[in-house]
């Protein structure tokens, strides 16, 4: 059965189970047998406490939900290191919790940085950017709150359920849940429209990008932004950094989930003024931030 989410709906998946959001994060850093995730060692910067007080059966289901909604994926198989006649899997953690909860990127912010490295390199993300990639890179390393309104769902997976998928083929389903306000087409919006919800500060290494590849040069209104007194800074309460593997490839969902080209985002950037958030008072970060 096909059921019908939302970007914010999906984002409540993840921010709202400290279970969940554990889990996605542990799977982020590295690929994990199911094992790993049931007996839960200690994994730097996540309370083991939050997983003594589950079931080895609430585990297992959190696991098949995060695969049900495709923010956990398969990327190898692997001897079992408890059953000699066994192949046990490997998780990790998709590019899509990383895309639609900023909340999830400011927890992770060396994974995150090296998701959007390899989305960024993917050949048909490349294809589509032109000279806009290296810009629009430094732009969601910067600031993950712009993700979730400058993605777009350009195919649907290679399996299908056999049921109706409406309009568009299938483009918005991912695991059983379709995110029914997922664009399927890189549509032209306002630049101010993308970046005018932007509350937090910039995320250090894609404030530093910014300013390496001379932002000015680019975007006035974003020069504007960016280096403001309230945006310059480094964003508050980042956590430490952890070690993150190479991915393997499945993780990025091959490619159907694309940012918008540059082009279809910039191209008012200078007819108008791009208008800093309000001050907000700090937000809580997410579970185990």
């Amino acid at each position: 059965m096909i059921y019908d989410s939302s970007l914010a709906a999906m984002r409540r998946d993840i921010t709202r189970s400290d279970l969940r959001f554990n889990l996605l994060r542990i799977c982020a850093r590295a690929p994990r047998m199911i094992h790993q995730l049931i007996h839960a060692p200690d994994y730097p910067g996540i309370e083991k406490t939050l997983f003594s007080l589950q079931s080895e059966i609430n585990v297992t289901v959190e696991i098949g939900e995060c695969r049900n909604r495709e923010l956990l994926t398969i990327v190898d198989r692997v001897q079992d290191p408890w059953n000699a006649k066994m192949q046990t899997n490997l998780s990790r953690t998709t590019i899509l919790p990383f895309l639609i909860a900023p909340e999830f990127a400011y927890a992770e912010p060396k994974a995150y940085e090296a998701y959007l490295r390899a989305w960024f390199a993917l050949p048909v993300v490349q294809d589509e950017l032109g000279e806009g990639a290296e810009l629009l890179f430094a732009l969601f390393l910067a600031f993950p709150e712009i993700a979730p309104r400058a993605v777009y769902v350009a195919a649907p997976r290679e399996e299908l359920p056999d049921e109706p998928l409406g309009d568009d083929g299938g483009k918005r389903l991912f695991g059983w849940y379709r995110i029914a306000d997922l664009p399927v087409s890189p549509a032209p919006r306002p630049l101010g429209a993308l970046l005018g919800g932007i509350h937090r500060r910039p995320l250090p290494a894609g404030a530093a990008l910014l300013k390496k590849i001379g932002i000015e040069r680019h975007l006035r209104g974003i020069s504007r932004l960016v280096l403001s007194r309230r945006f310059r800074r480094p964003a508050a309460a980042i956590p430490q950094e952890f070690e993150v593997e190479p991915l393997r490839g499945p993780e990025l969902l091959d490619g159907r989930i694309r940012p918008i080209p540059l082009e279809a985002v910039a191209s008012v950037a200078h007819e108008q003024p791009i208008k800093p958030h309000p001050s907000e008072p700090p937000q809580r970060l997410a579970p185990g931030g």
